[in-house]
């Protein structure tokens, strides 16, 4: 079971259904409590529940996050999230002409979106986005052609749902 927090909302992910009342039960001695049914929908993630588990997606955020900037990136499909041996060190980190305050706005939203995403419901764009986040203060072209990258990688890839089964087999899938 797991219980998650938002202001004065608790979602419950429970396997099973005996346990879930038996809380709801003890929550209702000491809070009024309003049972909103089964979750479609919670912070912009979509959630699809059936008899074998739980499927996280967030393919809305995504489309939207990709609007924001379709027009400004490489159009190439990527295969990877990163070039290959991409890394920073002391005398590459001045790489590339500085980007304009708003870019490096519209760079941090990015990133940000990226952050909520990896963290929710695509684990696997992880390392790539702490990568892109670390140019956050300071962005230049060659780190915008790299979030571009992830960016597009992540919207080609929209579609994959995070999914938790009964039988603890957890994996990214379709």
């Amino acid at each position: 079971m797991a219980i998650g927090t938002y202001v004065d909302n608790l979602p419950v992910l429970s396997s099973y259904k005996n346990y879930y009342i038996q809380l709801i039960n003890i929550l209702k001695k000491e809070l009024p409590i309003v049972n909103l049914g089964e979750a479609k929908w919670f912070l912009s993630i979509g959630i699809t529940q059936n008899e074998n588990g739980i499927k996280l997606n967030q393919t809305q955020e995504i489309e939207e996050t990709y609007k924001k900037v379709k027009d400004l990136i490489n159009n190439r499909k990527w295969a990877t999230l990163l070039e290959e041996k991409v890394y920073y060190n002391q005398d590459e980190e001045q790489t590339g002409k500085l980007l304009d305050k708003e870019y490096q706005e519209l760079y941090r939203s990015l990133a940000g979106s990226l952050l909520y995403v990896s963290e929710w419901t695509q684990p696997d764009l992880g390392f790539a986005t702490s990568f892109v986040c670390k140019k956050l203060g300071k962005a230049t072209t060659r780190d915008w052609k790299h979030l571009g990258r992830v960016v597009k990688f992540m919207y080609h890839t929209r579609h994959k749902r995070l999914k938790f089964t009964r039988n603890e087999d957890t994996s990214l899938g379709g």
